[in-house]
């Protein structure tokens, strides 16, 4: 029996978004944790940024049926 993964939303990603940052800038990690929280940052980033372009195309759709 495979276990479900539960979905990442937007805000989960920034959420642990912001929480690596947070992580960071307090200096709390250390060297050998480093590349991993830049890895993990970056994927949130990415998939962040693609969420936003999501939106930002259906959005344009609506207005441009609206029209």
């Amino acid at each position: 029996m495979s276990a479900k993964k539960k979905q990442l939303t937007y805000e989960d990603a920034y959420t642990e978004l912001e929480g690596i940052l947070l992580r960071l800038q307090e200096e709390e990690v250390n060297m050998e944790e480093l590349p991993k929280l830049i890895q993990r940052a970056k994927e949130l980033t990415e998939y962040c940024r693609g969420k936003l372009r999501e939106v930002e195309e259906k959005v344009a759709d609506e207005e441009a049926r609206s029209e």
